[in-house]
């Protein structure tokens, strides 16, 4: 019965387009079949390649020496490994020379890879893969991993792999996907001719569908004559204008438009009447309308003209947008935060890079002004001179760590904090600070819940949020700080891009002052952006909180207006589950000089010189290194001891963290002190300071240096690994 109806309708002008339609699919699938294939058979050999590679680094894990002195071990490990692998055609060992030396087939024990290909890429000396036929015609893979001990190559794991699985998997797919077609275009066959049938069948009450479609429309459409008459509106109006339909029939369009705009309407129409000429507003377009109570709403309004009944009519279509206009509000706002804050981290970005490298400059100047002053006598004329050179040195110091703050590349030791007893504790301070012509309100919360947070960094973002609203308020006012547990849930942080639900704790600032306009509001914690007159700011406050508050992993947010003052919150994150781990050490006076041997690796030279000299001048015996290949030959040629390593986190080629870490292997007692202006370095995680690793920021005075070196060498525990 069904292959009856087919023929027939294959007789019909839509069962052949249909057949032509139908070829067309088949030609396009087997197309798309090719392109399946040779692209599966790519993922699957790149499978395989991963697979040959992973195994083959797995084996070479046993370690190159291991392999070629405890062959018969490798044997059994290379059977054992190839017979659980169907796809594994053999794995070996190649010593240097190309000779087998272990395999899972002994019959190939003792036999010289001459292969061409295969020479020549063993010559890099680096793992490579090579697609062959082997002595069957088979495709494989053949994947080579080299054997290296103490950085020398010893040899190659060469694993073997069959790639007719994936061909045969891949040719599976393809016909499955051939099959899937065949049935697809006869179930669409089928569906496409009951569908022409039932169009033919729609034609019929297309007049009626047409009226149901103009009355249950949601645009308002209208029928209006030359004469700017509405001859007809839908029940839609209604929604869009308020009017009923019987409101606005027979009336002029103006009705539905403001006063501004009746005009230039009136005016388009005359002129397209005349010249044909259409107008902007004639095409889909937005505008204004408005409502019967008054009201003006957003359209969206398009106009087509028509003959009907020897008479030109224009047909209006309009659509209340007033819903697309917020969301493209929100959206136009959710843009502009985030391009702040993507300007913000490129801002970040440059200022770290410049505290980084002026943070070198500044130790050495800071340095060599200290060793200066301890060279004079308290009565020399240039005494004056070197002090005026140190104090500079210690104001632009302060400076790049404001930088580091905003752009979070600075070091934070985080501890748990409450921050009720930090306000507190700063309260006397803060008095002081704003002077009698301000009140000054401090609102604890209770039940204070505590946060991870470095505390002088805390200390920092009040006092830098008290002084600005101090500026804030030149004639006296009122400066409230508040604190308080806050929860945001998914619809509060879903408000705030930024931000995440979850459990805060509030510090809040808030002052009486001018407030700020929205310009300036949007600005506010760029660096060196200030409406302070010249020469009463650096422009680094506001950045400094930013920069501190999200290195935190907390929220900054601020709410302003001229002549109401302004409200800066920080919100960090509340911790769940607070651990006691007691009292930090007492700090004691540590004695500067030593007799111990340091390795100093650090690749700027003036810096490495001013280090090394300090450390001699007080009694240590100083390696010096400039890079990481050279610290390893020091320290291998060196016979004695090494007690301290002290080196750059970033250097040229390797990190300082990799290279006390390979250090240790052949000194496992040294310890280890790290300097840097900032690092990224895994030593420092997101900016934090873990307990165990004893790390000293750069710029630093000798005095600072030599007691730090004590501590770390008089530690207790070995600080050197985390």
């Amino acid at each position: 019965m069904l292959l009856q109806r087919l023929r027939g309708s294959l007789k019909t002008q839509e069962g052949q387009l249909t057949l032509g339609l139908c070829a067309l699919i088949v030609l396009l699938m087997g197309g798309y079949g090719a392109v399946l294939i040779v692209e599966q058979q790519q993922a699957l050999r790149e499978d395989a390649e991963r697979h040959g590679l992973e195994l083959a680094r797995g084996l070479s894990l046993i370690g190159a020496t291991a392999v070629l002195d405890n062959l018969f071990v490798m044997q059994e490990a290379l059977t054992s490994r190839a017979g659980r692998d169907p796809d594994i055609l053999s794995v070996l060992v190649v010593d240097r020379d190309r000779m087998v030396i272990a395999s899972d087939n002994p019959m190939q024990i003792g036999e010289i890879l001459a292969d061409a290909a295969i020479q020549r890429a063993m010559a890099g000396g680096r793992e490579f893969v090579l697609e062959q036929k082997d002595a069957q015609g088979r495709d494989t893979l053949a994947v080579f991993e080299p054997l290296r001990a103490d950085g020398t190559l010893l040899g190659w794991i060469r694993v073997d792999l069959s790639l007719e699985r994936a061909w045969r998997e891949a040719y599976r797919t393809l016909w499955k996907q051939l099959l899937a077609t065949v049935c697809l275009l006869v179930v669409a066959l089928y569906v496409f001719l009951k569908m022409v049938r039932r169009l033919k069948g729609a034609l019929h009450q297309s007049e009626k569908k047409y009226r149901q479609l103009w009355e249950t429309s949601t645009d308002a459409v209208i029928f209006m004559d030359t004469d700017r008459r509405i001859r007809f509106a839908n029940p839609a109006i209604a929604d869009v204008f308020g009017y009923a339909p019987e409101e606005v029939i027979g009336r002029d369009i103006a009705m539905l438009q403001p006063e501004r705009l009746r005009q230039g309407h009136r005016d388009g129409v005359t002129r397209y009447m005349r010249t044909g000429v259409k107008k902007v507003n004639w095409r889909a377009t937005e505008l204004v309308g408005l409502r019967k109570d008054g009201t003006e709403v957003p359209i969206e309004i398009a106009f087509s003209d028509m003959q009907m009944d020897g008479k030109h009519w224009f047909v209006g279509f309009m659509r209340d947008i007033t819903e697309r206009k917020k969301a493209e509000e929100a959206l136009h706002q959710s843009e502009e935060r985030l391009r702040q804050s993507q300007k913000m981290e490129a801002i970040g970005m440059l200022a770290g890079g410049i505290a980084h490298d002026f943070n070198n400059l500044l130790t050495a100047i800071t340095g060599y002004s200290e060793l200066l002053l301890g060279q004079m006598q308290p009565d020399s004329r240039a005494r004056k001179n070197a002090e005026g050179i140190r104090k500079a040195a210690f104001r632009a110091a302060s400076l790049t760590q404001q930088l580091l703050a905003f752009s979070r590349r600075q070091i934070l030791t985080s501890k748990v904090l409450n921050l009720n007893a930090v306000v507190m504790d700063l309260e006397p301070m803060l008095r002081r600070l704003i002077g009698e012509d301000i009140e000054i309100k401090i609102v604890p919360g209770s039940a204070l819940g505590q946060v991870q947070a470095d505390l002088s960094q805390i200390e920092q973002i009040v006092l830098n949020l008290v002084v600005n609203a101090r500026d804030a308020m030149p004639k006296g006012g009122r400066l409230t700080i508040e604190t308080a547990n806050v929860e945001w849930d998914e619809t509060y942080a879903g408000r705030h891009e930024t931000f995440q639900p979850g459990s805060y704790v509030l510090v809040a600032v808030s002052d009486t002052g001018c407030g700020m306009d929205e310009p300036t509001r949007s600005r506010i914690f760029e660096p060196f952006f200030t409406t302070k007159e010249p020469g009463k700011g650096t422009g680094l406050g506001l950045a400094t909180v930013y920069g501190i508050v999200k290195q935190s992993d907390g929220y900054v947010w601020v709410y302003s207006e001229p002549g109401q003052g302004s409200v800066f919150k920080i919100y960090l994150p509340r911790l769940k589950h607070v651990s006691d781990k007691g009292s930090t050490e007492a700090g004691r006076a540590l004695p500067p000089r030593g007799t111990e041997t340091i390795l100093l690796v650090e690749d700027e030279e003036f810096v490495r010189t001013l280090v090394g000299d300090i450390f001699e001048e007080n009694g240590y015996t100083v390696l010096r290194a400039s890079h990481s290949d050279e610290a390893f030959r020091i320290s291998g040629q060196h016979e004695g001891p090494i007690h301290l390593v002290v080196t750059d986190v970033v250097l040229p080629g390797m990190s300082g963290r990799e290279l006390a870490e390979r250090l240790a292997s052949s000194r496992p007692k040294m310890k280890v002190l790290y300097i840097s202006g900032y690092t990224d370095d895994a030593v420092v995680r997101h900016g934090v300071l873990a307990e165990s690793v004893a790390f000293l920021q750069k710029p630093f005075t000798p005095e600072v240096l030599l007691r730090k070196v004590r501590e770390v060498l008089e530690a207790s525990v070995n600080r050197s690994m985390t």
